[in-house]
Parts: structure tokens; sequence; C-alpha cells
């Protein structure tokens, strides 16, 4: 003997039926708190943000660069 046995319900039925809490407010919580923290990081992304980043110490660099070779081309011109 066979017995099946068809039951038609939501989701939220059946998980009240079984007695599972709704956690529907608390996950509508948490995807704003990650969808938050994905809006923060994009904006650091942003392409004049890396170009600032990359470009903060340039100047520095240009003259560490300059000093660099005049001491390198400094070098090359004394006479031994």
């Amino acid at each position: 003997m066979q017995v099946n046995i068809s039951i038609d319900l939501t989701p939220a039925e059946a998980r009240e039926m079984l007695g599972l809490p709704n956690v529907q407010k608390l996950q509508e919580e948490w995807l704003k708190s990650i969808e938050d923290k994905i809006m923060s990081e994009a904006a650091k992304l942003s392409p004049e943000t890396i170009l600032k980043s990359w470009t903060a110490g340039a100047s520095s660099n240009v003259e560490m660069l300059t000093s660099l070779m005049s001491n390198f081309a400094g070098g090359l011109t004394k006479p031994k």
C-alpha cells in the first residue's frame, strides 16, 4: 500500500507550522548593513580617489628621482 500526501504551503506558512522563527526583519537589517559597507567601499574605488592615492607622493618622488640622477651623473663626472 502506498500513500501520498501533498501539502500546499507558502514558505511563511511552513515556517510557522514547524515553529521556526520569522527572521525576515533580521535579514533585511543584515542586508542593509552589508549594502552600506559595499557602498562605502565602492566610494573608495572611484577613479578620482584612486588617482589621488597614486599621485599623493608624486612631488617627493620626482624630487628624489632628480637628486638620484644628479648624484649619479655627478659621480660619473668626478675625476679619479
